[in-house]
């Protein structure tokens, strides 16, 4: 049974934000949505039926929306219930009903309306008799009947699948292949041409104002990627290039149709543009940021008149989706604006600052990106001491320990303390301490990711610090072990060091330590158990330490699906355990993204608005991505009561009831390495494995790229044997010493 439905994670991939330093130049007036209601109509008619919105187009001044309802079988029902409609709107208005009599197991690739108001579906279905797909044409009329298929395995070469569909205004049917070849039929399904494209993948479909096909490919030659926007020309019988676009910059939703006097649109999930193809001109038309929807949530975009479009988005808390109308009004005069600095903006930002201005009646964020300047950071950091103060900005990673030190940021506790929805008994006390400095918490956090190295349990002294020299006690009584499988000396000092930055940094007296006995031994360990450059599989990796001829896996992430992997590969002798570290068991705790009020804002109460979004249970509960799919590459909770939901996700043996739907027990394909495995739910030691890790990280990962930097440049020489490691340690005391004091 399959059922098309669609579910967007979150994207951890960052995009450029080119954005404004300054207010003024903007325009007066910004795009906002209104929600339209018809689809609550259709819902309410629909009891305890899951709705889904599988495909839509805009034809003829109207929306055509197929929705699909799915009712699990029940006590009353023995079989599942499954009803396909396709609904006319006009102005949020239902104008016509038709059910359509399809197949349960058709997978809908393709939708489009003929001139004559003939709903046509591109169907893959799979063939049991035959072990292979077919895809066919379905027309059908409006009372809801099939009225013709048209088959098209004819036109398809092994290997191959069709993913889209079109008609034009002629009524001439357009069929587009995954290896980039598009065939065009009549309206009786006979062949017209076909277009081959080689090294070609096509990504989106959509037609111009006066009903010419239009496609988004992008085209491989050797290493290089060009993106181009095609029009179909019938009477030529080719695909002429329209414009080039910048592959880096779009990934979705990027060809919008025509309408009134643009011949299409383009988007590229910061802006949409207006284009004009005779004059090979395009126009601004709305910043999403700005707007109160984010492109995150958006699953389709149509123009209409007056430079309006219509939005289908999905619902992160896994309700309905809904429909928006996306149109221009005159900025919100009632509303205080608040700035918000970054150099880069991901998607999970936006939609929230989306969500923010959207549901906030007194404040509105603007974004004051940086990304296009010479010098970002430095921008960055300037802005801060000096002239236009951002209220909040995103840290970035760089300087991070710099802004604390530095008292640019705002302490966090007293807005918690003061906000009757949160406490700090809320959150996990181990890992809100790792953040503080000198007792204060001066950014968010949400969900983060746990660092440690994977080992045999039977190798550790549990009862005793895990230390250096705890360490090195362990070197000497295996001698013949490595420390790693296929680490270089220069990767061995990068992983120590990172662990242990703050072991040799301390930034509040603008020291540090790096001519130490510790850190010499450092150098000298990772030169004796550095090896040659090679790549071992993962099988071999943990016969290795099962025989005792490897002593760490350097695993990143300490996730159900890792503790799993490396818990039933050692037959349950599996421990998760950081850097040696003066404290602690040595794991640390990262963070993507933090947020901070700055210091210098002249509306801290309304930063705190938004940046307590971050804190709150509704944030921090189960995504849609952990729900649906099981995956736990999100973070970890802080929360507590968002801890215990993410354990139970991946501990539960059956089937629960949450958030409106049942969940299933995990069972996801897992790939590390090129291992392949099945993750299935934790098992109770596993679990324990899981809340040791948690609850027992007591350190921050520190990231300084210039000190980091200094160490790899003065490292090459010592392991080359130009230098010796008292010497190597020196020098970077000094120029890490001259760093510090720099940036007091």
């Amino acid at each position: 049974m399959r059922i098309a439905r669609k579910f967007f994670g979150f994207l951890m991939i960052l995009i450029g934000l080119t954005g404004c330093k300054h207010t003024t130049n903007q325009a007066d007036y910004q795009y906002m949505a209104k929600e339209y209601h018809f689809l609550q109509e259709i819902i309410s008619k629909k009891e305890n039926q899951i709705c889904d919105i599988q495909k839509a187009v805009y034809k003829n001044d109207c929306l055509y929306v197929i929705a699909g309802f799915y009712m699990e079988a029940t006590g009353e029902h023995t079989n599942p219930v499954f009803e396909e409609f396709v609904y006319c709107i006009a102005e949020d208005e239902i104008q016509e009903e038709t059910k359509i009599a399809m197949e349960i197991t058709d997978e809908i690739r393709g939708f489009d309306i003929d001139h004559a108001g003939t709903y046509i579906y591109l169907i893959e279905r799979y063939v049991e008799k035959q072990q292979e797909y077919e895809y066919c044409l379905l027309e059908f009329g409006k009372t809801g009947k099939k009225e013709n298929e048209i088959f098209l395995n004819q036109y398809i070469e092994a290997g191959d699948c069709a993913i889209d569909f079109k008609v034009d205004i002629q009524g001439n049917r357009y069929v587009f292949f995954d290896t980039g070849s598009i065939v065009v039929l009549d309206q009786v399904g006979t062949l017209l041409f076909d277009i081959q494209n080689e090294e070609t993948y096509i990504q989106e479909v959509n037609m111009t104002k006066d009903g010419t096909i239009l496609y988004v490919a992008v085209t491989y030659n050797g290493k290089n990627e060009n993106m181009y926007v095609y029009q179909i020309r019938v009477d030529e019988k080719i695909a002429e290039a329209v414009v080039k676009l910048d592959a880096e910059k779009f990934n979705g939703h990027i060809l919008i149709n025509g309408y009134e006097e643009y011949d299409f649109y383009i988007n590229d999930n910061i802006y949409i543009y207006g284009y004009r193809i005779k004059e090979e001109s395009q126009e601004k038309m709305m910043n999403w940021v700005d707007s109160n929807l984010s492109t995150d949530m958006v699953d389709a975009i149509f123009a209409q008149k007056e430079n309006t479009f219509i939005v289908i988005e999905h619902n992160r808390n896994l309700t309905i989706p809904t429909v928006q109308l996306l149109s221009k009004r005159n900025r919100e005069e009632n509303k205080q604006t608040l700035k918000l600095g970054c150099l880069y903006m991901s998607a999970e930002l936006q939609n929230e600052i989306a969500t923010f201005n959207k549901e906030n009646e007194a404040y509105h964020i603007e974004v004051v990106s940086y990304d296009n300047r010479e010098n970002p950071l430095q921008a960055f950091i300037m802005n801060l001491t000096a002239g236009d103060v951002p209220d909040i900005i995103l840290i970035p990673r760089e300087y991070e320990e710099i802004l604390m030190q530095k008292q640019l940021l705002e302490d966090l506790y007293p807005f918690i303390d003061e906000d009757m929805q949160l406490s700090r008994e809320d959150f996990l006390s181990n890992i809100v301490n790792a953040y503080e400095r000198d007792g204060k918490l001066y950014q968010t956090i949400s969900k983060v990711y746990i660092l440690a190295w994977a080992t045999r349990r039977s190798y550790i002294e549990e009862d005793k610090d895990w230390t250096m020299q705890a360490l090195l006690e362990m070197l000497e009584n295996n001698p013949d072990s490595d420390l790693f499988s296929d680490m270089e000396p220069m990767k061995i000092l990068e992983e120590f060091s990172s662990y242990m930055l703050c072991d040799f940094v301390n930034r509040d007296a603008g020291a540090c330590n790096f001519a130490s006995k510790e850190f010499i031994e450092l150098l000298e360990l990772a030169k004796q158990y550095g090896k040659e450059k090679t790549k071992i599989s993962i099988d071999e990796e943990i016969e290795g330490m099962k025989k005792g001829s490897i002593l760490f896996s350097s695993f990143a992430y300490v996730d159900p699906e890792g503790i799993q992997l490396y818990d039933t590969l050692l037959g349950g002798d599996c421990i998760f355990i950081g850097c040696p570290a003066k404290e602690g068991n040595g794991s640390a705790v990262y963070s993507e993204h933090q947020f901070a009020i700055t210091s210098n804002s002249q509306n801290k109460e309304g930063a705190w608005q938004f940046v307590r979004t971050f804190f709150t249970k509704e944030y921090q509960d189960l995504s849609e991505t952990v729900i649906m799919f099981g995956s736990s590459r999100e973070g970890i909770p802080v929360r507590k009561d968002g801890f215990e939901s993410f354990v139970k996700r991946f501990t539960a043996k059956e089937s629960y009831y949450e958030k409106g739907i049942w969940i299933e027990p995990v069972e996801v394909d897992c790939s590390f390495n090129g291992y392949d495995y099945m993750l299935e739910p934790l098992s109770k030691r596993q679990e324990e494995i899981l809340r040791e890790v948690v609850t027992g990280v007591t350190q921050k990962f520190v990231f300084d790229e210039t000190i980091h930097g200094i160490i790899r440049e003065e490292a090459r020489g010592f392991f080359a044997g130009e230098k010796s490691s008292e010497d190597t340690a020196r020098v970077i005391q000094n120029r890490v010493t001259t760093y510090m004091h720099e940036n007091q």
